[in-house]
């Protein structure tokens, strides 16, 4: 399964910063898409919140990826226990080569990237954010 693919790859990165990682999945849950395009959703999002948990106490460091399916879905959720995006920039955080990070860090296409996919694969993308608390949605037609 590519989830698991993809926390394999990163799991170096979680491990070295002591992040608490949870995976919640059904066994044995297929989703209908190519590789490459689940891809480009879970690794934006989970190196997101892997580095918005480098900015809090190492004891509070929660990750959770959360995948599922029902009826007429396929979704997953990413949460995570971090600084949060402010108000004040959640409505830009997906405009292409917008970021938050020091220069050098980031060319801000990763949530781009995401939101740009969802809408190809006629899903949807949503999030909510505060200090401690950041949880986005991806949810894409079950077929």
């Amino acid at each position: 399964q590519v989830a698991r693919q993809v926390l394999d790859q990163l799991g170096p990165q979680i491990r070295k910063q002591d992040i608490t990682l949870r995976l919640e999945a059904p066994p044995h849950l297929v989703c209908p898409y190519p590789k490459e395009a689940l891809e480009n959703l879970l690794v934006p999002l989970l190196l997101n919140a892997i580095e918005a948990l480098e900015q809090v106490p190492a004891q509070r460091r929660q990750l959770l990826l959360r995948l599922g399916k029902d009826a007429d879905k396929v979704f997953w959720e990413v949460l995570d226990s971090g600084i949060g995006f402010p108000p004040e920039i959640q409505s830009r955080i997906t405009e292409p080569f917008f970021t938050t990070k020091r220069i050098g860090k980031n060319v801000g296409l990763g949530l781009s990237i995401v939101e740009q996919t969802c809408r190809q694969l006629e899903g949807q993308l949503s999030f909510e954010s505060a200090e401690g608390k950041t949880r986005f949605l991806v949810q894409l037609p079950g077929r």
